[in-house]
């Protein structure tokens, strides 16, 4: 299989720095599956150990989890985005994923944690919802026919809803 990754770094008008994600797969011989398991994801970021001791974790839906004893609100939850965020210092600072509407399974569940991983992950659908057979979340790509992905990962300061990440969502979303 051939991967064309491109990565575009941009800063927003409010001071937030963006990367955006392009990753299209091709198979070469045969078709190729991406196996069903929560260890995966094709964006995921790790935050700063700080962010993780204080992290709140926000997605598009209005879910929030302040704890990790409620951490089962958000994780492999299905949301346009998925926000993480906590303090260094004092100060509020957070990453977000936006999932394009295009990629395939859209919107992703998310593969989300207290201790500072946040994953776009469409392919473990049997461990996010024990009545999934294993397998639900196989993504098999047939040969000669690409599939594209798209993410935009989002740093910011201050709290999800702060960071305008439903009006960033949508920008994206938009072409923009």
């Amino acid at each position: 299989m051939n991967e064309e990754r491109t990565l575009r770094f941009f800063a927003t008008s409010d001071g937030s720095r963006g990367v955006d994600v392009t990753s299209v797969y091709t198979p070469i011989d045969k078709p190729v599956i991406f196996g069903d398991t929560k260890e995966a994801g094709l964006v995921a970021v790790r935050v700063a150990g700080a962010i993780a001791k204080t992290s709140v974790i926000t997605q598009s839906t209005g879910a929030i989890s302040a704890d990790p004893k409620d951490e089962k609100l958000v994780w492999g939850k299905k949301a346009d985005w998925c926000d993480i965020t906590g303090q260094i210092d004092g100060k509020t600072y957070g990453v977000a994923v936006l999932d394009h509407p295009s990629n395939p399974q859209h919107p992703s569940n998310w593969h989300v944690r207290h201790y500072g991983l946040l994953a776009a992950n469409i392919f473990g659908l049997s461990a996010f919802d024990k009545a999934n057979a294993k397998g639900a979340g196989n993504l098999t790509i047939e040969k000669e026919k690409p599939v594209t992905f798209r993410y935009r990962v989002i740093i910011h300061t201050g709290d999800a809803k702060s960071a305008g990440l439903d009006q960033k969502f949508a920008e994206f979303a938009a072409g923009k």
